[in-house]
């Protein structure tokens, strides 16, 4: 295998390590979409998510305890947005400012007060799995079956959304709400409680994907690490057209963008080092332009 061979396994496999995290906050973001909530507070919900998973994982010595933990403190923000929204009726963007902004200094606050050393404290973090045969199997081995729990689990999250919001009842309803909230209240649809169930999810996964950074993708926590990732997720949710597979591709282009940033790094590319670093978020701004005029011409033509 040459090195432009070994170089390109590297992306690919980069690319599916890295569209994780932002792939379980945008189907978070997508359950919100479909009730007719729109969860910008993504980001401090990962946020949170990679601290407390990190800290819970480091305390405990178990990633796996580590997630749970994160995935119980994304339950309770996506209630505490869904207690303002949907029962205060307090503006989406406001609320999602504001958690972000609490998100952000809480997490702060704390690694400078638990985590003294956070540089040098390293927690434990899932493992890849090879897969027996398939692992083994020349450029789609690596490519497709040596990566994480998590990552798997995220793309059968992805099969699953598709089923759950296309051939089951409750998933009917949630897309109801998103196209009319008023007709489903009048046939008896309880669009509050809806509401709460895809945003108290939404922050679930959120949260599990800030953790997927502390425990897979690096092993420690520094302030901010989420580093716009939930920003690039609610971008995914309107660049996938509101569907699953959608979604999945636009977290891959993210992801992909992502890792060439990396690799160009790696591979000392005489790059301006900024140039590189805000590559993932040029390529989210051009992806959404293009979509925006997309829509722009669909409406003009009806």
């Amino acid at each position: 295998m040459g090195i432009n061979d070994s170089t390109s396994i590297t992306w690919i496999m980069m690319s599916i390590r890295m569209t994780a995290p932002i792939l379980f906050a945008a189907l978070g973001g997508l359950l919100t979409s479909r009730v007719g909530i729109f969860n910008l507070a993504l980001e401090g919900m990962m946020l949170s998510g990679a601290f407390f998973g990190y800290y819970a994982s480091l305390m405990s010595g178990s990633p796996l305890f580590g997630v749970l933990i994160a995935l119980l403190v994304g339950i309770l923000l996506g209630l505490l947005f869904a207690f303002f929204t949907v029962t205060l009726n307090v503006n989406q963007v406001l609320t999602s400012i504001g958690i972000n902004t609490m998100a952000l200094g809480l997490t702060s606050y704390l690694s400078r007060i638990l985590l003294v050393d956070a540089k040098v404290i390293i927690a434990p973090t899932f493992k890849s799995i090879n897969i027996p045969v398939l692992s083994d199997l020349p450029v789609v081995g690596p490519i497709l079956f040596k990566h994480s729990v998590l990552i798997y689990f995220a793309l059968i999250l992805v099969i699953f959304m598709h089923w759950f919001l296309f051939k089951t009842t409750t998933g009917l309803n949630l897309r109801a709400i998103g196209e009319d909230a008023t007709v489903c209240k009048t046939v008896g649809i309880n669009v509050a409680r809806y509401r709460y169930l895809a945003t108290i999810c939404s922050g679930a996964l959120a949260a599990v994907g800030g953790a997927y950074i502390t425990t897979v993708a690096v092993n420690r926590f520094l302030e901010n690490i989420v580093e716009g990732r939930g920003w690039i997720a609610f971008a995914a949710v309107i660049f996938g057209s509101n569907m699953p597979w959608g979604i999945f591709g636009a977290c891959l282009l993210f992801g992909s963008a992502t890792a060439l940033q990396m690799l160009l790094q790696v591979q000392g590319i005489q790059l301006p080092y900024r140039f590189t670093l805000m590559l993932p978020y040029v390529v989210t701004m051009v992806a959404l332009a293009a979509i925006s005029k997309k829509n722009r011409k669909e409406r003009l033509a009806s």
